[in-house]
């Protein structure tokens, strides 16, 4: 992925997939992108062990969450509301334009305290399928051209 050297310029868009429903954009004002975590440890354990239990990795990775503090536009409220525990297509695209794609849905949309000549802020969590349940995996990451 190309070097991003900032925050800015970051958006993120979550797209319902049954296309009833509009499309939502937020501008960031921090985003943090999914990550990966290793499943739990499996004991491998047995009576020839001395010393020390024994452990295995465990075999599945799950897709950590979406998060960040985002501004949004008052006026689409109700299209936010609406996008909430949708399943969708959930796009970063960064300054730089390279894009990291996903299935998932927005879990939750918390506003801030508003203040005097800044936009209003709210705190946002993503969560992401995984794969299908054909195990199929719909992560892409496109660099720009």
């Amino acid at each position: 992925m190309a070097q991003e050297t900032t925050g800015f310029g970051i958006r993120i868009t979550v797209t319902p997939t049954d296309g009833t429903i509009d499309a939502v954009t937020f501008k960031e004002a921090e985003v943090t992108p999914q990550g990966y975590e290793g499943d739990e440890k499996i004991e491998q354990t047995t009576n020839a062990n001395s010393a020390y239990r024994s452990f295995e990795p465990g075999d599945l990775i799950e897709k950590t969450d979406i998060s960040g503090t985002v501004t949004y536009d008052t006026a689409e409220l109700s299209d936010i509301q609406a996008v909430i525990n949708e399943r969708a297509t959930v796009m970063i695209t960064f300054k730089s334009g390279a894009t990291l794609s996903d299935k998932g849905w927005l879990r939750s949309f918390t506003p801030q305290g508003m203040s005097r000549g800044n936009m209003p802020q709210a705190a946002i969590v993503i969560s992401l399928e995984g794969e299908s349940a054909a195990g199929v995996d719909s992560e892409t990451v496109v660099q720009p051209s």
